[in-house]
């Protein structure tokens, strides 16, 4: 039997991401929690409505990227923090992509989030 998930979707990462870096954590840490979160969900199905009609989809792998200012140096320089996991596939007809892009404020400056999910129609 296959676990079925509902909860991964890029827009609750970016939140969940959201909250934690407001409770002032590390960004490194916050990308490490995200993975190891996405990590124990891999392979699990996902009920999803398209224009075929409803779809059971896999998570097969997932891509996070988190730009801008972390560190408080006097570097003015942004840095580019970009973690990535399992089959990162886009040419495939029975893959399906979701994204999410928010932009985060800091007291270092603005950050941009980003989160792509990688599935497989079955």
């Amino acid at each position: 039997m296959k676990k079925t998930n509902w909860i991964t979707t890029p827009d609750l990462l970016i939140n969940y991401a959201i909250y934690l870096l407001k409770q002032h954590k590390n960004p490194n840490k916050v990308l490490w929690q995200l993975c190891q979160f996405l990590e124990t969900h891999l392979n699990c199905t996902k009920i999803v409505y398209s224009s075929r009609g409803i779809r059971l989809v896999n998570l097969k792998g997932f891509k996070i990227r988190l730009v801008g200012r972390f560190d408080n140096t006097k570097n003015q320089m942004s840095k580019s923090i970009q973690q990535g996991y399992g089959s990162l596939s886009l040419m495939s007809l029975k893959s399906r992509v979701e994204f999410a892009s928010k932009e985060l404020y800091t007291k270092l400056g603005s950050c941009g989030l980003q989160i792509w999910l990688f599935y497989e129609i079955d």
